[in-house]
């Protein structure tokens, strides 16, 4: 099956990338985040991606059902019918004035890679979405998770093992907004 061009096209905001070391996002950041109760193997292998995909740079997610959420949490919501002249193409996108709000098109990712992928797939999505919001700024890099569009060799690597942040995505992440919510990222963020 051809896949297509998985894309993490990130709208163009004003945010400039800082060459500085991993350090200055060593301290422990825990964002609380929220999502609908879904219990699938999907659902959960994904969320569990994403939460060890911000660990390896010092961000705990803390995940919340959606009824006992936390009122600065970052919201998820999962789309299973996606209109197919919503933003046609793209797997995700992010709501960062709406409350930090992420829908992602678990529909479009399910009809886009193999099944024993999909989890994988959703993880990275769920991380992509979070990373511009956490930053406080719409940035996306040459390379890895927050790389413009993924390709079928992201695709495969993501299969074995998770893209990795650059050191100026970690940077950004550090340099943050200090409110989980991102208030004032600038633009949606949309995954492809």
């Amino acid at each position: 099956m051809k896949v297509q061009a998985l894309a993490a096209v990130i709208i163009a905001g004003g945010c400039a990338a800082a060459h500085v070391s991993h350090a200055s996002a060593a301290a422990v950041r825990t964002i609380p985040v929220c999502s609908e109760s879904y219990s699938t193997t999907t659902f959960v292998g994904g969320r569990m991606l994403a939460s060890a995909i911000f660990a390896r740079i010092g961000v705990k997610l803390e995940w919340h059902s959606s009824q006992s959420c936390p009122s600065n949490a970052l919201r998820i919501s999962l789309s299973t019918r996606t209109p197919e002249g919503l933003m046609p193409g793209a797997l995700a996108y992010a709501l960062p004035f709406d409350g930090a709000h992420i829908v992602v098109f678990l529909d479009r990712i399910q009809r886009s890679v193999p099944r024993k992928i999909t989890s994988r797939i959703l993880g990275h999505v769920f991380a992509h979405e979070i990373t511009p919001i956490l930053q406080g700024c719409n940035h996306h890099a040459d390379s890895g998770l927050m790389k413009a569009h993924w390709d079928e060799a992201d695709l495969r690597t993501m299969f074995w093992q998770t893209l990795p942040f650059t050191p100026d995505d970690i940077t950004l992440i550090g340099r943050g907004p200090s409110n989980s919510t991102g208030a004032g990222n600038p633009g949606p963020n949309e995954s492809k």
